[in-house]
């Protein structure tokens, strides 16, 4: 079962009951010509320093609250764990080491790939600040075919604010 107000997937299994927070990738969309002081810092607290950066973030009240200061220059949405793991492999940098692999995470973490640990990142068990050195901040190239209007919001055929589920074909279109 799916709360919905608050996010929050919650399994009950021989009575037991886990809850798993589920994440939010932000794209960035616009770049930091004229945008206020405290909007650049947001974004930058965040790791998104650049238009096309990627980052992965809890879905709770307080990234909400920063994403809804920041939806005129990012978009948001929930990936799936497909778009998740192909993001991982193809963006994902480790500091000194170069593109993160299957190989470095069975040796700096309990998991034994990219796709474990996704599923484990998904389900809200791991982060990533688990994987030693890894860069926040997955540097993409623009997608493919280029951006709705970045003026208008996703509701209004356009690209900035929330996007759900449907993310993932922006992220497909990026990777």
């Amino acid at each position: 079962m799916i709360l919905s107000q608050c996010s929050i997937e919650v399994c009950v299994w021989d009575e037991w009951i886990w809850c798993f927070k589920m994440k939010l990738a932000v794209i960035r969309i616009r770049g930091s010509v004229n945008a206020p002081k405290n909007i650049r810092r947001m974004l930058g607290q965040l790791g998104l320093n650049r238009p096309n950066n990627v980052t992965i973030v809890d879905d709770d009240d307080t990234y909400r609250g920063v994403l809804a200061s920041l939806r005129h220059m990012v978009t948001y949405g929930t990936p799936s764990k497909e778009v998740l793991v192909a993001l991982l492999a193809k963006r994902g940098e480790v500091k000194g080491y170069g593109r993160l692999d299957d190989h470095y995470i069975a040796e700096h973490t309990e998991y034994s790939s990219i796709e474990e640990f996704a599923d484990s990142l998904l389900k809200g068990e791991a982060s990533l600040k688990d994987i030693h050195l890894l860069k926040r901040t997955f540097r993409c190239s623009p997608p493919s075919k280029g951006y709705e209007a970045i003026k208008r919001s996703y509701q209004s055929a356009g690209a900035y604010g929330n996007r759900g589920e449907e993310i993932d074909e922006l992220l497909k279109r990026m990777i």
